[in-house]
C-alpha cells in the first residue's frame, strides 16, 4: 500500500470518528478559515443559521477523492482533488430531490439528485497539487472522470461542470 493511500485511510477514519454525521442536525463544525462552499435550503446539518457553509479544511475532512482525467475546458490530463458531491449532501443531510448550484458570476444550473447520485461528481479544490484559485475557475469546480467514460462528453454532463461554485441550494 502506498504511503499517500495509508495517510488517507488513516485520515478518513479519524475523521469519521471526530467529526459529526448529518444525524447530529445543526451540529456541523463551523469555518476556521474562508468559506469557499455554501449548502443550503432542505438540509439537516448546520453551523452558521440555517446553512452548511465549508472552507477547504472542512471540506477536507469529509473525504477526498482524486480523479486523474482531462476536462473539455483544460489541455491534457490533471489530478484533480476534491470531495464528491453526493459525499458533501449526504454529510449536510440534504433532503430534497432538486438542486441549484450557483457560481461566484451567478452563473445557475438546476439539476436532480437522481442525477448525482448516478455520476461521480468530484467538487475538486485542487488541480495538480496546487488549490484553484478564481482565475482557475475554482476555488470549487465540478469536475467529472471524462477519461473513464466517452459517454460524459456531452452537453448535459458539461453544462453540470460548474466552476467557481458558490452555492448549492437544495429544494
Amino acid at each position: 500500500m502506498e504511503r499517500r493511500s495509508f495517510f488517507g485511510i488513516v485520515t478518513a477514519a479519524m475523521v469519521a470518528l471526530f467529526l459529526p454525521s448529518a444525524a447530529d442536525a445543526g451540529n456541523l463544525p463551523s469555518p476556521s478559515g474562508k468559506v469557499i462552499l455554501t449548502v443550503t435550503g432542505n438540509i439537516e446539518g448546520s453551523n452558521v443559521g440555517d446553512e452548511a457553509q465549508f472552507d477547504r479544511e472542512l471540506l477536507e475532512a469529509i473525504g477526498t477523492h482524486t480523479f486523474v482525467t482531462s476536462t473539455p475546458y483544460t489541455e491534457g490530463q490533471s489530478t484533480w482533488r476534491g470531495v464528491l458531491l453526493s459525499d458533501l449532501l449526504a454529510y449536510a443531510g440534504a433532503n430534497g430531490n432538486e438542486l441549484v448550484m450557483t457560481a461566484i458570476d451567478l452563473y445557475e444550473l438546476e439539476t436532480t439528485r437522481e442525477f448525482v447520485d448516478g455520476h461521480n461528481i468530484l467538487l475538486a479544490f485542487e488541480k495538480d497539487g496546487k488549490r484553484l484559485r478564481v482565475r482557475d475557475k475554482g476555488p470549487v469546480w465540478a469536475i467529472f472522470d471524462w477519461d473513464s467514460d466517452p459517454s460524459l462528453d456531452n452537453d448535459d454532463v458539461k453544462a453540470h461542470s460548474v466552476w467557481q461554485l458558490k452555492t448549492i441550494r437544495i429544494k
